[in-house]
């Protein structure tokens, strides 16, 4: 490693799963975006996250830290009119798990009260209760070199794998990424709140919250300090001006201050396809006029032809560029129908707002609160 530690390359990670390595390799005076030690425990330490956001003026939900089940449900049999969000600290063994009612507070509290009922008992459980309150979700993203911000941007993203936001939640099912300005009222609301915070004065790197905005301000839920998801491929390859290697250098050890001429002002679309049980060797089929709007998460190729990989079932996305946010969904279906492979599928409605969950339904809400100005 001694070697490449030298060789001025530009190391990207796109996970916090190697901190230290990354920050060897920024001591080696090599540039480096993703991970650090900060951006791990941001995303990892629930507790740490949270304290770090209320010291910098964010507000929380109503959040209930347990370590047995029991205590669980015996709280939410006291606040039976009531929704919550369960979700699991690091190395928890459980996953998170979001009622499926949405109207009927105390339905949604029995629904979950059966799903920690349904758990496997184990040894030193962690996990808090959020509650559910109303509002409109977003995550807002700042780039940031040496703890100075150089360019943002808005991610709406889709959680539920299926059409009218129904089944589990998956990595991302369809999102909206856009340029916003730094002076924006939803980048001052959420994370220009931690320029001021001493451990981002070195930090080179993504400040990310995702938020619920009410009608009394934002409330944090959690941070990510990463690329995310479809979230990544939206800017890298859609809103980018210049080739990927050329940004990510620019931001991680470069001079300008403003990034924000190196993106255009279009709307990138996103939209992951899946398949329920994806057999290794099955074959994936991209038409070669549209391969360059295609990003495959996990395939391999054998004589010419594109294969899938057993065991996941986010296959690829499409992604598409628009002058409106509904042009760059509508695209996306369009490009979505031209790709196949076995037991393909794929979100119908990420370019609709039928529903007020739904990405551009909660565009339209943002932007008549004016958070993107």
């Amino acid at each position: 490693m001694h070697k490449l530690i030298l060789s001025g390359n530009l190391w990207m990670f796109d996970s916090n799963n190697l901190p230290k390595i990354a920050d060897r390799l920024r001591r080696a005076g090599e540039a480096v975006i993703g991970t650090s030690s900060l951006s791990a425990r941001m995303e990892s330490d629930r507790d740490y996250a949270v304290g770090v956001a209320e010291s910098v003026g964010l507000r929380s939900p109503e959040t209930e830290k347990f370590t047995d089940y029991d205590s669980a449900i015996d709280f939410l049999e006291a606040n039976e009119d009531k929704a919550y969000v369960y979700k699991p600290f690091k190395g928890d063994p459980t996953s998170t798990y979001v009622p499926q009612e949405r109207d009927d507070l105390a339905k949604a509290n029995r629904e979950l009260r059966e799903y920690i009922l349904s758990l496997a008992r184990h040894e030193n459980p962690k996990f808090i209760l959020q509650e559910v309150v109303e509002g409109v979700e977003v995550a807002f993203d700042m780039w940031v070199r040496d703890g100075k911000p150089v360019v943002a941007f808005c991610d709406l993203e889709a959680k539920r794998k299926l059409t009218g936001e129904l089944g589990g939640n998956v990595g991302c099912a369809g999102d909206y990424v856009f340029k916003v300005p730094m002076s924006s009222k939803g980048i001052k609301e959420t994370v220009a709140k931690y320029l001021p915070w001493k451990e981002l004065a070195s930090y080179t790197g993504s400040v990310d919250a995702n938020v619920i905005v009410t009608k009394s301000g934002p409330l944090f839920l959690e941070n990510c300090f990463r690329f995310g998801y479809n979230a990544q491929v939206g800017i890298l390859h859609i809103l980018a001006k210049d080739s990927v290697e050329n940004v990510l250098r620019e931001w991680a050890s470069g001079k300008q201050r403003d990034l924000g001429s190196m993106f255009s002002s279009d709307f990138a679309g996103t939209l992951s396809l899946m398949s329920d049980d994806p057999k290794e060797g099955s074959p994936i089929f991209i038409p070669p006029e549209i391969k360059d709007k295609v990003d495959l998460y996990r395939a391999y190729k054998e004589d010419d032809r594109l294969c899938l990989v057993e065991g996941w079932p986010e296959v690829a996305c499409v992604v598409s560029a628009g002058k409106t946010i509904e042009s760059a969904g509508q695209e996306c279906l369009k490009l979505a129908e031209q790709v196949a492979f076995p037991e393909k599928g794929y979100r119908v409605d990420l370019a609709d707002n039928s529903l007020p969950s739904l990405p551009i339904s909660r565009f339209r809400a943002l932007q008549s609160l004016s958070y993107f100005r």
